[in-house]
């Protein structure tokens, strides 16, 4: 099975680039990703210095202030968003088909021209911490993040958490943010992909007309972090809120990475065991039945490296041992039952659904082909999804739910009331 029209290009300066054209909608769909430049790159003591640095970047460049640059945005119709991954910094926009020479342009600017003023600075440091103190009095995000640090522990690139960003905020200066922007925004590192309405034989050459005066070299290489032991046993940290009426409960544990074989028999397993149908078993189990939960589910986060699996709920005080009484034992059912052909069926229906939902649209085919670019799955990946979830056997998912699931050995968050 072929994947129609993927073009691939390396241009002079180094970035690799992908385009798909679709006539079918006046607009193109702009997906940029560039590696090593998420938050397993901040330095120990500079907690949060990738996220500050990439909340500057449309805040003024070596030619406009950060009220032109935003005058620009608007100009164009150019839908425009940075965000910080733990290992890239992702650009996400979109734009009428007509003014995709000048949005690149700017785009370029923005990223390898990047020059906030010290009060852009000092405004957004202000801002970063109004959001980690509002982050810190949540206790879905006070439960998560502990359980974070717990699994990996604080200096682990996934361990690190807001209380350690609000730490470090103060000590990290607009010198190291330029710094940071000379070094780590550079295009030999940065994948971009396009879909869209644009002429399919003369898009190499704007793209590098556009581009191509961004230098500075790198290379696009993604290190998973080392790995971390599984928890022998439980480990139990209750957080308090006094002043909350929920308490917010995170399980968890190190799963796999992205990469890994068993990651779709898991994907396939886990949709039953906590996404379908409002969580799954543990969302019917927690939540509908037993009514201890607003809300219950499990999920796993498999990246570069290997990130946590969770049960994640909240709950009344009074029920969390409960609540995660049940979704252990749930758990424990799935690891030693396993689930049914029907059940199996169910999710891969959903998955597979989900995902031709997705390339429905210029935006999701752009970021459906970055994420397959990224970690090597083939242009024809989204094609071929469905048979891969299909030639799985119902014996494979219950291998991988014995092997991945841990009902005896985790680690526990608790954040609310007493």
């Amino acid at each position: 099975m072929s994947a129609p029209d993927i073009r691939h290009t390396a241009l002079a300066n180094g970035m690799k680039l992908l385009t798909r054209r679709n006539g079918a909608n006046p607009t193109v769909s702009i997906q940029l990703s560039i590696a090593c430049a998420g938050s397993v790159s901040d330095p120990d003591g500079k907690v949060g210095l990738a996220s500050f640095a990439r909340s500057l970047l449309t805040k003024g460049t070596a030619k406009r202030g950060a009220a032109e640059v935003a005058e620009a945005i608007d100009s164009l119709g150019l839908e425009l968003g940075f965000s910080t991954g733990r290992h890239t910094l992702a650009m996400s926009a979109r734009v009428l088909a007509e003014n995709l020479r000048p949005a690149l342009e700017l785009i370029r600017e923005i990223v390898a021209e990047s020059a906030p003023t010290p009060d852009e600075y000092e405004r957004m440091r202000e801002r970063i911490v109004t959001g980690l103190k509002r982050r810190l009095d949540d206790p879905a995000a006070v439960a998560t993040d502990e359980l974070m640090e717990m699994i990996y522990g604080a200096a682990h690139p996934y361990g690190r958490t807001a209380r350690h960003k609000l730490d470090c905020i103060a000590d990290i200066s607009l010198e190291e943010i330029a710094g940071w922007h000379a070094a780590m925004l550079v295009p030999g590192a940065a994948v971009a992909v396009l879909v869209g309405d644009f002429d399919a034989d003369g898009i190499d050459k704007l793209v590098a007309d556009a581009l191509g005066s961004w230098a500075g070299g790198g290379k696009f290489v993604l290190e998973p972090p080392e790995p971390v032991a599984q928890p022998s046993g439980t480990t139990r940290k209750f957080i308090g809120m006094p002043e909350k009426t929920q308490s917010d409960v995170a399980l968890g544990y190190p799963c796999i990475a992205r990469l890994d074989p068993a990651y779709h028999a898991l994907q396939v397993g886990n949709t039953v065991l906590g996404r379908l149908s409002l969580g799954g078993r543990v969302g019917q189990r927690v939540r509908d039945r037993e009514g201890m939960a607003y809300y219950a589910y499990t999920a796993f986060d498999a990246g570069v490296g290997a990130g946590p699996f969770m049960f994640r709920a909240g709950v009344s005080p009074d029920n969390v041992d409960r609540a995660v009484e049940l979704a252990l034992e749930e758990m424990g059912k799935a690891a030693a039952e396993g689930i049914t052909a029907e059940e199996m069926e169910d999710a891969v229906l959903y998955l597979s659904g989900g995902m031709a939902r997705q390339v429905e649209t210029n935006g999701g085919m752009a970021s459906t082909l970055l994420n397959q670019e990224i970690f090597g799955l083939g242009d024809d990946y989204y094609l071929r999804f469905e048979s891969i979830l299909r030639d799985l056997t119902l014996e494979q998912v219950n291998a991988a739910l014995a092997a991945h699931l841990h009902p005896e050995d985790y680690c526990l968050a608790i954040a609310g009331p007493e």
